[in-house]
């Protein structure tokens, strides 16, 4: 990994307009500073995620992660988004606790984005194959003629039929992973 921090810092130096009040008394000193860290992060660790397409056609991504303040449900809509096409608008984040989900690590330890984005980015593959299953199913061909567009859209690539997932579940589907 290039971490880049000389990079980094040059462009901030260049970058940077210092602010100092012109008044202050010559007994007061002002200074700047800046420092960069880099460490190897953790492996991922074990943890549960589940995908579930909405009435509406948006997906809801049922997470054992609570929020702690570090991005980390910002960080799983984007991974569920782009790995289905979608705006980010259109996949919720919803806590349920390992109450409802098979199993967790807890936060903690810099390791809440290595292993929920590898768990969104794994569902993510599952879930849309699931959903490919169901659209070719829903237009009556194999899955195999069905190929992913981006807003979550199923098209036939044979005769060009197309079929968004709120068509899927205004059918009733229901999709989990």
């Amino acid at each position: 990994l290039d971490v880049r921090a000389t990079e980094t810092l040059d462009l901030a130096e260049k970058a940077y307009r210092p602010v100092f009040p012109k008044d202050a008394p010559a007994t007061v000193r002002f200074g700047r500073g800046l420092a960069v860290y880099d460490r190897a992060s953790h492996a991922p660790q074990r943890t549960s995620m589940r995908l579930r397409l909405r009435a509406d056609g948006s997906i809801e991504a049922q997470v054992a992660v609570m929020e702690t303040g570090t991005g980390s449900h910002t960080m799983i809509r984007r991974v569920v988004a782009e790995g289905l096409g979608l705006p980010l608008d259109r996949v919720i984040i919803q806590y349920v606790g390992t109450a409802y989900l098979p199993y967790d690590s807890g936060v903690g330890g810099s390791r809440v984005t290595i292993s929920a984005s590898e768990a969104a980015h794994l569902g993510v593959l599952e879930f849309r194959q699931a959903l490919q299953q169901e659209m070719a199913q829903a237009l009556g061909i194999s899955v195999q003629q069905v190929e992913w567009r981006a807003g979550g859209v199923g098209a036939d690539t044979a005769s060009g039929r197309t079929l968004d997932l709120a068509a899927l579940a205004s059918r009733g589907v229901t999709v989990e992973t």
